[in-house]
């Protein structure tokens, strides 16, 4: 067996023997708190924070807050592929009561 399989296994072993974290309930950040409050309150809302920290649970509340005023909302990402994923996850939260739709610069 080569070096490479060898600590491939043994690495593929100690990963195993972590064994898998127990989901934990989401629990809302301050940050994402105040921020949501603020959009409720109409206020013009600016968040700024690190990948993975949140933003995106915002900018759903932030979505509802709209719809709930009768408005319409939309959510811009800056890539394809991300615009994408979260279509899929808008449908699954706000369709069927509402119709979410995509747009991106493709063109056929």
């Amino acid at each position: 067996m080569s070096d490479y399989k060898k600590i491939k296994n043994a690495q593929a072993k100690w990963l195993e023997g972590m064994g898998t974290p127990k989901p934990s309930p989401f629990v809302v950040d301050d940050f994402q708190r105040q921020a949501v409050e603020s959009i409720a309150e109409g206020c013009d809302t600016l968040v700024v924070a690190p990948t993975g920290s949140g933003k995106t649970y915002i900018a759903f509340e932030a979505i509802s807050v709209a719809l709930g005023c009768k408005t319409r909302a939309v959510y811009t990402t800056p890539l394809k592929a991300l615009s994408n994923t979260k279509f899929t996850e808008l449908k699954k939260r706000f369709e069927p009561q509402y119709q979410v739709g995509l747009l991106t610069g493709d063109r056929k």
